[in-house]
């Protein structure tokens, strides 16, 4: 039994530019003919070295077919190192991202009644119309959805003034 050769990144980044130079499309398809037969790192390889095929043609310096989409940048008010950051998936650098924009709008905006802002975990977004469609915590919302719901729908409140919101308005109905 053989063994099977061990690929580094710097062997995938040699191959994807050897196939650069013999071909226009870029496509990981053309990339598994290309390499039909050749002792190269197959295409499972390279995106295994790198997470992508976008990701392994940048590295190579190679372009790119728009499918990758932008890393989210870290927000500012996020403790973790830029390495910490790296390392999170897209989803929850997302989730982030959304949970640090809400917590930056209720304590920049303050309580709409007492106007309490010193710390957003006692702070909590109020709808004052009920909720329409999907809440701004559900997932699949996006990030302009989510900023134009907290500015056209929502108010923030301090977590007393939100109880006394909808205790009056229970206490109203009863």
């Amino acid at each position: 039994m053989s063994k099977q050769k061990q690929y580094s990144k710097e062997d995938c980044i040699e191959s994807l530019k050897k196939f650069s130079n013999k071909s226009d499309k870029l496509t990981h398809k053309e990339y598994v003919n290309f390499r039909s037969g050749e002792e190269l790192p197959s295409y499972s390889v390279i995106t295994s070295r790198f997470g992508s095929w976008n990701r392994a043609k940048e590295k190579a310096n190679l372009p790119t077919n728009g499918q990758h989409k932008p890393k989210i940048k870290k927000p500012p008010t996020v403790s973790l190192t830029d390495k910490e950051w790296e390392k999170l998936k897209g989803t929850k650098r997302y989730n982030i991202k959304i949970k640090a924009y809400i917590a930056e709008w209720k304590v920049s905006n303050g309580c709409y009644n007492c106007g309490y802002d010193s710390n957003e975990a006692a702070m909590q977004v109020h709808h004052p119309n009920g909720r329409n469609g999907k809440s701004i915590t559900e997932k699949g919302i996006s990030f302009e959805q989510l900023k134009k719901e907290l500015k056209e729908e929502c108010l923030p409140l301090c977590g007393n003034c939100h109880n006394i919101e909808h205790n009056e308005k229970d206490y109203l109905t009863i």
